[in-house]
């Protein structure tokens, strides 16, 4: 059953974004997957999923990296307190999703913060519930799996 199911769920807040800042936040998260010069199926698939929900299409939006000029038109899109945390949040879930938070997502989030007058003690409470959350959607996947599982048992007769 987890194959069908999508690990990270869908986001929790990019419906909150105006449609130019989630234009703006999918050049963002273009460059969270692939600022380690590895982009992970999770971190695919997550990007791909954010993209469809935003009705959008992933694959048109060039990364946003420190000093380019679209990393800079985000910034200035992305203008709102909400929509910056959310932004945060939701990188902060795909630094997360393929296990391993690599210095360079780090540095990524960091540098965003920074930029956005964020402080270094917010940052760490968004670096962990982005962890926190790419682990509890894993966990839901796991429960979901059970209990198709269990139900399969029963519907043998074997429960």
């Amino acid at each position: 059953m987890g194959d069908g199911i999508i690990l990270f769920g869908g986001t929790l807040y990019l419906d909150e974004l105006e449609e130019l800042e989630q234009e703006a936040f999918l050049a963002l998260a273009q460059n969270i997957v692939s600022v380690d010069g590895d982009v992970s199926p999770e971190e695919q698939r997550m990007l791909s999923d954010a993209s469809r929900e935003m009705r959008r299409e992933a694959t048109q939006f060039e990364a946003a990296s420190p000093g380019n000029a679209l990393f800079e038109h985000c910034l200035s899109v992305i203008s709102r307190a909400e929509s910056r945390a959310i932004v945060m949040l939701e990188l902060a879930s795909f630094a997360f999703v393929d296990g391993v938070y690599r210095e360079e997502e780090r540095e990524f989030l960091r540098s965003l913060a920074r930029s956005w007058g964020i402080d270094p003690l917010t940052v760490v409470r968004i670096e962990e519930w982005g962890e926190t959350h790419v682990s509890l959607a894993a966990d839901a996947v796991s429960i979901l799996d059970e209990v198709a599982e269990s139900m399969n048992r029963v519907g043998d007769g074997a429960g």
